[in-house]
């Protein structure tokens, strides 16, 4: 990551939303965008996935206006629109959060798929379940991976 932004390069980091947010860790902590923010500002472009329906009433309205079907996928920029000064819940509007939204369908359309049963390394189990009992203080792998965790 040092060597891509030395360079001057952009580079896309998925870690997971409690890392991504450009306002923070949800404990107020500095997450990496932050801290990647803070020595080479202006790098990032956080970019959440709207798998909860919040963009669905905004693209029904770009769906009609560019003539697209409401099934293809849509990258919503938040600066300056409607959709950004939005508050999430009582956490501030989203533009503070993200640069933009990702939609992929409405949540109805959107299918959970787990990785088949055995497919996942028992290294990479052992290390989920370490992290699960360092964030929650309880192993949640079994939960989120159904089969794939046995």
């Amino acid at each position: 990551m040092n060597e891509v932004l030395r360079k001057k390069h952009r580079a896309l980091v998925v870690l997971g939303v409690n890392h991504v947010l450009k306002s923070g860790a949800r404990n107020g902590d500095p997450d990496t965008t932050i801290r990647v923010e803070s020595r080479y500002p202006g790098s990032t472009y956080v970019v959440l996935l709207d798998n909860q329906g919040l963009l669905h009433p905004a693209v029904r309205e770009l769906v009609r206006f560019h003539g697209l079907s409401e099934n293809v996928p849509v990258l919503c920029e938040l600066a300056g629109t409607r959709l950004g000064d939005a508050a999430e819940g009582d956490t501030g509007p989203l533009s503070k959060k993200a640069d933009a939204l990702l939609y992929l369908g409405s949540p109805e359309t959107l299918t959970l798929a787990f990785p088949p049963g055995g497919s996942l390394e028992p290294a990479y189990l052992k290390e989920l379940d370490r992290r699960s009992m360092i964030e929650w203080g309880e192993l949640r792998a079994g939960k989120f991976l159904g089969a794939a965790a046995q």
